[in-house]
């Protein structure tokens, strides 16, 4: 008899899969191991955030033509639970120790109603430090599955600006990852670095990146 295994997949865990960062290995195994892959249909606009904010043109290029034969661009998922009223009250509803932010707290709530009240055998896959800890407070650690972060190593990144260079310490799994990041950084993505917010996307260049 083959057991079922249902899997809620949360925005972080779908990102690094998409951006082959840290981990992302671990979440395509339990991905392709799963015989159920359930999410909110939050999941499918913070996607094509995330594709977009990469910068990346071949990237999105694949997820919008995938989207062609399918509205949400991910096809592979059996179910897209609706962003309904009660789960918006029940996000709204969690107390602070879990320091959830809104986004989470709907995916949060969503996985509690789909395992409490439809699949009781439903695990929780995701990335995301608050996310893990507000599931165990619900369920215990066993309703989570586990993707461990892999050792980050130093990287140096050099930056030419129109008067200057600059150099820039990056912390990644891999030197691709440490790449990726850099160049997202010399556009101008302030979310990849705290010094990235005075960067002019369109006067600057990537010059390297080194394991220090």
């Amino acid at each position: 008899m083959i057991q079922q295994r249902s899997v809620f997949l949360e925005t972080s865990a779908m990102v690094r899969l998409l951006k082959e960062e840290s981990g992302w290995k671990r979440v395509a195994r339990a991905l392709d191991k799963s015989t159920e892959v359930i999410a909110s249909a939050l999941l499918t606009a913070e996607v094509e955030r995330a594709i977009r904010q990469t910068q990346d043109p071949a990237r999105l290029k694949s997820f919008l033509k995938m989207k062609e034969a399918d509205p949400t661009g991910l096809g592979f998922l059996h179910k897209i639970v609706p962003v309904r009223r009660e789960l918006l009250a029940a996000a709204g509803s969690y107390e602070h120790p879990c320091n959830l932010r809104t986004a989470d707290a709907i995916h949060v709530a969503t996985f509690e109603f789909e395992r409490r009240f439809i699949r009781p055998e439903l695990l929780m896959l995701t990335c995301d430090r608050r996310v893990k800890q507000a599931v165990s407070r619900l369920f215990g650690p066993a309703a989570l599955i586990e993707v461990p972060e892999a050792p980050l190593k130093i990287y140096v990144a050099r930056i030419r600006l129109p008067a200057s260079t600059v150099t820039i310490e990056i912390r990644a799994e891999s030197l691709k990852e440490a790449r990726s990041k850099a160049k997202r950084i010399a556009v101008g993505d302030r979310g990849s670095h705290p010094r990235s917010s005075w960067i002019n996307p369109k006067r600057v260049s990537l010059l390297e990146v080194r394991k220090d």
